[in-house]
């Protein structure tokens, strides 16, 4: 001040102070006084104020500056508003992630008062991959009937969607025969999403058919055998050996008898029938003496239950000619 302004020999006094500090509020208004003395003694004094305005306070206010790449444009909040944003990814007042791309970048927000003070503010931003989401199960076919599937998935701690999802289960009857699409989004903390899909099928169990009209047998009936369809299912039950039905190895009785059937995918699909052994009637011949002379008359043969047929040599009807018969031993 002195250099500039006044005559190396004067005497000099600046009775207030201005220095580095004067951008606090203390020195916002100061008074500079400069007095002068000539070599007659005569004195004179001049002041002047001078006014130091603070830079202005300026803040870039979002608190969580971490963003997916995928993420939608992000506002960013300054105090005092009217200034300038700039940096990668950087619209107006706006960060884009994906303009920007992953990585760390730096904001900067400057602010110009009306005083013509410039201050200026910068923050770290980071932009991150979404991460990877997976639905590992390797199975998508299903039937119908098939008991809650287990859906396993990475990382852990997401959320699974979709027709018959309830947790982290998938209920083939619920989501009905069908193609289905089920989904599992998975989170970060700072707003990042990954997704998988998966699709599933849930197929009709099989319904396979016993084709036999009459299925009630004789107990010393022969082998009978069992049509079904489709063909390459199993027949189970009583009596039951391949393909086939022994009425005299199920027994008397009324027996079910089971075709289950597998196809392609899995599906197990059974019907069942009923199927009737009848016991053989108990019959007996009640004539006790059966020893007869060739002359003797014919003989009356008692049976029971009446109604059947006497057949044997010298028999004609229920009677028995010795003389027909002849000589020996006969049945």
């Amino acid at each position: 001040f002195k250099k500039l302004f006044f005559n190396d020999t004067a005497t000099t006094e600046i009775y207030t102070r201005l220095d580095s500090s004067a951008a606090s509020d203390v020195y916002k208004r100061q008074t500079l006084i400069y007095t002068f003395t000539d070599e007659s003694g005569c004195q004179g004094t001049t002041s002047e104020q001078v006014t130091v305005t603070p830079l202005p306070v300026v803040s870039i206010l979002n608190t969580d500056l971490s963003f997916c790449v995928e993420g939608a444009p992000v506002e960013i909040l300054v105090s005092p508003e009217g200034g300038i944003l700039s940096g990668p990814g950087v619209l107006g007042i706006y960060f884009c992630p994906e303009i920007a791309g992953v990585g760390s970048y730096t904001l900067t927000y400057s602010f110009t008062d009306e005083n013509g003070c410039h201050g200026t503010v910068t923050k770290q931003v980071d932009v991150c991959l979404p991460p990877e989401a997976a639905i590992l199960n390797s199975n998508s076919s299903f039937c119908l009937e098939a008991s809650p599937v287990n859906i396993r998935v990475s990382p852990e701690g997401g959320i699974l969607s979709g027709p018959g999802v309830l947790g982290m289960y998938f209920y083939p009857a619920v989501a009905g025969v069908g193609s289905h699409t089920i989904s599992y989004i998975y989170s970060e903390s700072i707003g990042c999403k990954g997704l998988a899909t998966m699709q599933v099928e849930v197929s009709s169990p099989p319904r396979p058919s016993i084709l036999n009209e009459d299925l009630e047998f004789c107990e010393n009936h022969l082998p009978v055998k069992i049509n079904a369809v489709p063909l390459g299912g199993v027949l189970e039950g009583p009596g039951c050996d391949g393909n086939y039905f022994f009425p005299d190895m199920a027994g008397p009785g009324v027996h079910t008898i089971t075709y289950s059937y597998t196809d392609a995918k899995g599906c197990i699909g059974s019907c069942s029938r009923l199927i009737e052994v009848l016991a053989l009637p108990k019959i007996e011949i009640l004539t006790q003496t059966l020893d007869y002379c060739e002359h003797d008359p014919p003989v009356e043969i008692r049976v029971n239950p009446e109604g059947g047929k006497l057949s044997g040599p010298g028999v004609n009807s229920y009677n028995f000619s010795p003389v027909e018969a002849g000589t020996g031993l006969h049945t």
